[in-house]
């Protein structure tokens, strides 16, 4: 909600605040709402000098100028956020190819199907505690064999021996 004409000689709820303005000056403030629709995303503040106040007239024109505001704040937080998603998007999509294709390339090499290369990346990467998207990405620049993702023989436990 707007505040007109606050005092900054009467006492005040912000003391330090207060004598700073009126070091400054300043005899009154006032404060109104940057908002665009019911959203309230800031607030404009207005000093006046001596005891000069602020007229209805000149609050309705700075509440005009902080609507104006609030639409392009409001534009570019919508696009930046607009951004960051396809940005993010974008990166998924390209991990996912990398995988795709480290996957295929991992099927073909060690004559499996494409399931099981996809789980045996999968247990290299969980075992290992890398991404997937990692571990695709050193299969496809030649640093990671794709035989190094197949888990090493279990030795043999010989059975209770009779004596």
């Amino acid at each position: 909600r707007s505040v007109l004409n606050y005092s900054l000689t009467a006492a005040s709820p912000w003391p330090r605040y207060a004598a700073v303005a009126r070091a400054d000056g300043f005899g009154f403030a006032s404060a109104l709402p940057v908002q665009r629709r019911d959203e309230v995303i800031g607030a404009v503040c207005t000093f006046s000098a001596g005891a000069w106040r602020l007229s209805p007239q000149d609050a309705d024109l700075v509440a005009v100028l902080a609507n104006a505001a609030a639409t392009g704040i409001i534009q570019h937080r919508v696009f930046h956020e607009a951004a960051f998603a396809a940005q993010q998007i974008r990166r998924e999509l390209d991990h996912r190819v990398l995988t795709e294709q480290a996957t295929g390339a991992v099927a073909a090499w060690l004559g499996v199907r494409v399931n099981v290369a996809a789980d045996l990346m999968l247990a290299y990467a969980e075992a290992r505690g890398l991404a997937l998207a990692e571990v695709a990405e050193r299969i496809l620049r030649g640093k990671l064999p794709a035989r190094a993702l197949v888990p090493a023989p279990r030795a043999a436990f010989p059975g209770p021996q009779s004596r």
